[in-house]
Protein backbone atom coordinates (compact mmCIF):
# COMPACT_ATOMS: atom_id res chain seq x y z
CA UNK A 1 0.00 0.00 0.00
CA UNK A 2 1.39 3.34 -1.06
CA UNK A 3 0.24 6.38 0.92
CA UNK A 4 -0.57 9.41 -1.24
CA UNK A 5 -0.10 12.81 0.37
CA UNK A 6 -1.46 15.07 -2.37
CA UNK A 7 -4.24 14.89 -4.91
CA UNK A 8 -1.84 15.72 -7.76
CA UNK A 9 0.41 12.81 -6.77
CA UNK A 10 -2.58 10.44 -6.82
CA UNK A 11 -3.89 11.70 -10.16
CA UNK A 12 -0.44 11.20 -11.69
CA UNK A 13 -0.32 7.60 -10.43
CA UNK A 14 -3.77 6.91 -11.87
CA UNK A 15 -2.66 8.15 -15.30
CA UNK A 16 0.62 6.19 -15.21
CA UNK A 17 -0.71 2.87 -13.90
CA UNK A 18 -2.74 0.56 -16.19
CA UNK A 19 -4.66 -1.00 -13.28
CA UNK A 20 -4.81 0.53 -9.80
CA UNK A 21 -6.84 0.41 -6.62
CA UNK A 22 -7.54 3.67 -4.79
CA UNK A 23 -8.48 3.49 -1.11
CA UNK A 24 -10.06 6.57 0.46
CA UNK A 25 -10.38 6.39 4.23
CA UNK A 26 -10.62 8.41 7.43
CA UNK A 27 -8.64 7.85 10.64
CA UNK A 28 -11.64 7.57 12.99
CA UNK A 29 -13.48 5.08 10.76
CA UNK A 30 -13.67 1.60 12.29
CA UNK A 31 -14.74 0.01 8.99
CA UNK A 32 -11.73 1.65 7.31
CA UNK A 33 -9.39 0.17 9.90
CA UNK A 34 -10.91 -3.30 9.47
CA UNK A 35 -10.90 -3.23 5.66
CA UNK A 36 -7.41 -1.79 5.17
CA UNK A 37 -5.44 -5.02 5.85
CA UNK A 38 -7.86 -7.11 3.78
CA UNK A 39 -7.57 -4.73 0.85
CA UNK A 40 -3.79 -4.62 1.16
CA UNK A 41 -3.66 -8.43 1.12
CA UNK A 42 -5.91 -8.55 -1.96
CA UNK A 43 -3.76 -6.00 -3.79
CA UNK A 44 -0.60 -7.98 -3.01
CA UNK A 45 -2.19 -11.27 -4.13
CA UNK A 46 -3.44 -9.75 -7.39
CA UNK A 47 -0.25 -7.74 -8.03
CA UNK A 48 -2.18 -4.49 -8.36
CA UNK A 49 -0.83 -1.26 -6.88
CA UNK A 50 -2.89 0.10 -4.00
CA UNK A 51 -2.83 3.85 -3.40
CA UNK A 52 -4.25 4.98 -0.06
CA UNK A 53 -5.49 8.47 0.74
CA UNK A 54 -6.49 9.77 4.14
CA UNK A 55 -9.25 12.22 3.20
CA UNK A 56 -8.86 14.00 6.55
CA UNK A 57 -5.36 15.03 5.40
CA UNK A 58 -6.22 15.41 1.69
CA UNK A 59 -9.85 16.65 1.75
CA UNK A 60 -9.80 17.67 -1.91
CA UNK A 61 -9.52 13.96 -2.78
CA UNK A 62 -12.97 13.35 -1.28
CA UNK A 63 -14.39 16.04 -3.54
CA UNK A 64 -12.50 14.91 -6.63
CA UNK A 65 -13.75 11.34 -6.28
CA UNK A 66 -17.20 12.19 -4.85
CA UNK A 67 -16.46 10.18 -1.71
CA UNK A 68 -19.33 11.03 0.62
CA UNK A 69 -18.57 8.23 3.07
CA UNK A 70 -15.61 6.10 4.06
CA UNK A 71 -14.11 3.80 3.11
CA UNK A 72 -14.34 4.08 -0.66
CA UNK A 73 -12.52 1.65 -2.95
CA UNK A 74 -12.05 2.66 -6.59
CA UNK A 75 -10.67 0.49 -9.35
CA UNK A 76 -9.01 2.39 -12.20
CA UNK A 77 -8.28 0.75 -15.54
CA UNK A 78 -6.22 2.67 -18.09
CA UNK A 79 -6.90 5.95 -16.31
CA UNK A 80 -10.68 5.56 -16.01
CA UNK A 81 -12.76 4.61 -13.00
CA UNK A 82 -14.31 1.22 -13.71
CA UNK A 83 -15.56 0.05 -10.32
CA UNK A 84 -16.53 1.67 -7.02
CA UNK A 85 -17.53 0.29 -3.64
CA UNK A 86 -18.27 2.29 -0.53
CA UNK A 87 -18.66 1.48 3.15
CA UNK A 88 -19.37 -2.27 2.81
CA UNK A 89 -16.77 -3.81 0.50
CA UNK A 90 -17.49 -7.13 -1.21
CA UNK A 91 -13.93 -8.47 -1.44
CA UNK A 92 -14.88 -11.56 -3.46
CA UNK A 93 -16.61 -9.45 -6.08
CA UNK A 94 -13.72 -6.98 -6.12
CA UNK A 95 -11.22 -9.83 -6.62
CA UNK A 96 -13.24 -11.21 -9.55
CA UNK A 97 -13.42 -7.79 -11.20
CA UNK A 98 -9.67 -7.27 -10.75
CA UNK A 99 -9.05 -10.66 -12.39
CA UNK A 100 -11.14 -9.68 -15.40
CA UNK A 101 -9.29 -6.41 -15.89
CA UNK A 102 -5.90 -8.08 -15.42
CA UNK A 103 -6.91 -10.56 -18.14
CA UNK A 104 -7.87 -7.66 -20.40
CA UNK A 105 -4.40 -6.15 -19.86
CA UNK A 106 -2.65 -9.33 -20.96
CA UNK A 107 -4.70 -9.85 -24.12
CA UNK A 108 -3.07 -8.60 -27.29
CA UNK A 109 -6.33 -8.32 -29.18
CA UNK A 110 -8.54 -5.31 -28.65
CA UNK A 111 -11.75 -5.81 -26.75
CA UNK A 112 -14.89 -3.81 -27.34
CA UNK A 113 -16.74 -2.13 -24.51
CA UNK A 114 -19.72 -4.38 -25.22
CA UNK A 115 -17.61 -7.52 -24.80
CA UNK A 116 -15.99 -6.17 -21.65
CA UNK A 117 -19.39 -5.25 -20.23
CA UNK A 118 -20.70 -8.74 -21.03
CA UNK A 119 -17.72 -10.27 -19.19
CA UNK A 120 -18.34 -8.09 -16.15
CA UNK A 121 -22.00 -9.08 -16.05
CA UNK A 122 -21.17 -12.82 -15.93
Amino acid sequence: MIQMNTLDELLTKIKETPLAIIYLSQPACSVCLADKPRLNKLALEKHVPLYAVNVAEVPEAAGQFSALTAPVVLLYFQGDERHREARIIDFNRLAAIIDRYRTALTKTETISYDDLFDQLME
